[in-house]
């Protein structure tokens, strides 16, 4: 690695630290503590809000036992937005940058080389880290973006997405090998066995392929479910079935860490976009409201965390994007072990709620964003404006119920607002 890549690492933790000090109006100073957390961070795909009971939308949702408790020991956000699609999402994830600033807007999608991630950063920290699962940051076949490039330690999983869940090529720290056990289970006992292993703060991502299809019949030990006929023509029903039984192996993954390591982790679990059109449930989104789409059934997505924060009834309905969780988890990272004195910068997206997390109540952000492809979208607390590049644009009050039903765009009494948010989204892109 050249000395120059280094520094800007360095640096660029610098700034993410250093605005934080700034803004208490007080300099970082060395604070090293032996209790730096443990953060095991767990992604499924293609699974949206309308999949779980718990959110209180659909009568029709997996039965996730182990989230569910997650939720009720720590916090669930009814107001999180990650992107529409699997890659944009990771990549804003790993960077905390948008997709316009990451270089990640469409999938495929292929992570720049030379980008600095979130294993990297913590990795500075002092901590090990490891992904499992789902990679699909490697764009087109035949481009070579390996996880381990990015400093990622250890890497186990799947370049792209799964054809068979009980046959699928696994990579190892590049080594390819082909891999007979359910996907779901054997990403999950590959993280607790790495886990295990652990002597120092760790970071783990696993980042499961379920529910994404193909659409199949998971362990019948796994899951609830009565599954008739084909995955095809009881398809809602065996998708429900992957959502459970990647609910049963999270719980099998979180009762294998030592006692001593999962009291000292935060648990954050998070979809990477809503759930795919044909398999919404439509008493709570319109069919094109889902996956691939700026609606709210394509990016609101489930997001809790859990262990070593404070148990919350209530979010207090604050926004969270997917870009947050990079300052975040550096936030409660650290200890920062030197002196750092740096100006804000723009190279970071997200807004860290550390804060939050340990207790306060103040609001994380005024609006939030989410783009793709064609495409962004901008809301505040009650309004969400829709931006397409044909120039199509839109506007929807959330405030009744969070759903998009009627585009109040051409209202006069609501341009005002209408213009405050689409310049907000402007000046995101650098087209103020």
């Amino acid at each position: 690695m050249s000395r120059t890549f280094w520094l800007l690492s360095i640096f660029v933790l610098a700034i993410a630290f250093g605005a934080r000090a700034l803004s208490q109006g007080h300099l970082a100073e060395s604070s090293a503590s032996s209790t730096q957390p443990n953060f095991l961070i767990l992604l499924s795909d293609d699974m949206g809000v309308d999949t779980m009971g718990i959110y209180g939308l659909s009568k029709d949702a997996a039965s996730t036992p182990n989230l569910d408790k997650l939720a009720r020991q720590g916090i669930m956000f009814e107001n999180a937005w990650a992107t529409p699609k699997c890659a944009t999402t990771r990549a804003a994830l790993l960077t905390g940058q948008y997709g316009v600033n990451n270089g990640v807007t469409s999938v495929p999608g292929t992570l720049p080389a030379g980008s600095l991630i979130l294993h990297k950063a913590v990795t500075q920290l002092g901590y090990s880290n490891a992904a499992f699962g789902k990679w699909h940051l490697q764009g087109r076949r035949g481009t070579t973006t390996n996880p381990n490039g990015f400093g990622i330690t250890h890497y186990e999983g799947n370049f792209s997405n799964v054809k068979d869940y009980y046959d699928w090529a696994k990579i190892t720290n590049g080594r390819e090998s082909q891999d007979s056990t359910y996907h779901t289970s054997a990403i999950s006992g590959a993280a607790a066995n790495w886990i295990k292993a652990q002597d120092k703060p760790w970071l783990a991502w696993v980042a499961y392929s379920a529910p994404h299809g193909p659409i199949h019949a998971p362990p019948s030990e796994l899951h609830s479910r009565k599954l008739s006929g084909s995955p095809n023509s009881d398809a809602r029903n065996h998708y429900l079935a992957a959502i459970e039984a990647m609910d049963t192996e999270i719980g099998r993954l979180i009762a294998e860490i030592p006692t001593q390591q999962r009291d000292n982790t935060v648990i954050i679990f998070i979809g990477d976009n809503g759930t795919p059109r044909r398999l919404l449930d439509r008493d709570v989104y319109r069919r094109s409201h889902g996956k691939s789409s700026l609606y709210e059934g394509g990016v609101r997505v489930p997001f809790i965390i859990s262990g070593g924060v404070p148990a919350k009834d209530d979010d207090g309905g604050i926004m969270i994007n997917i870009v947050d969780l990079f300052p975040t988890i550096l936030d409660m990272a650290q200890p920062i072990t030197s002196t750092i004195i740096t100006p804000h910068s723009s190279a970071i997206d997200g807004q860290s709620f550390a804060k939050f997390l340990e207790g306060q109540s103040e609001p994380i952000r005024a609006y939030n964003y989410a783009e793709y492809e064609d495409g962004w979208a901008v809301r505040d607390a009650n309004f969400k404006f829709i931006y397409q590049d044909d120039g199509d644009e839109e506007l929807y009050d959330l405030s009744s119920n969070g759903i998009e039903r009627t585009n109040i765009i051409t209202q006069s009494q609501y341009l005002a607002k209408a213009t405050e948010l689409k310049q907000y989204g402007m000046s995101i892109r650098g087209e103020r």
